[in-house]
């Protein structure tokens, strides 16, 4: 368990790559979920790398459990929006509007998405540990 996270620090250049590189890889959907648990498991001795790989794993399994739960509930109504327009007949100036907002809800999470893994990136490359607000308390606990 860790005491502070004023005591990680890198061991090496390496150490630095590889925490950024676990940052950088997430940003590939399942790729990075897979491989940054190849690098937390891998890395044992090296605090550093586990703490990012581990935030970047959560990270990545945020966002991609809020990319589908946002697509499930925008895609739902859209095919149940042609059924409920039949009652009322307005509801059809909404049917070309969905895919837009869809596109547009998704477009946002990766937008923030790329926000988060390149300002953590930056940070690792500098070779600061820091904690995500939410989930570096969660990284935290697998130490």
């Amino acid at each position: 368990m860790l005491d502070t996270i004023q005591e990680i620090k890198p061991n090496n250049k390496d150490s630095i790559s590889l925490a950024t590189g676990a940052w950088a890889i997430a940003l590939i959907p399942f790729l990075g979920l897979i491989a940054n648990l190849i690098i937390f498991f891998t890395s044992k001795e090296d605090k550093f790398v586990r703490l990012h790989s581990i935030q970047a794993f959560l990270a990545d399994l945020f966002f991609v459990i809020l990319s589908v739960t946002a697509l499930l509930f925008l895609i739902i109504p859209f095919f149940l929006l042609p059924f409920i327009a039949l009652q009322i007949p307005v509801l059809f100036i909404l049917f070309p509007i969905v895919p837009f907002l869809i596109l547009g809800i998704m477009l946002i999470i990766f937008l923030a998405k790329v926000l988060v893994y390149l300002y953590s990136g930056f940070r690792a490359y500098k070779g600061e540990a820091f904690l995500l607000p939410v989930l570096g308390r969660i990284a935290v606990k697998f130490f």
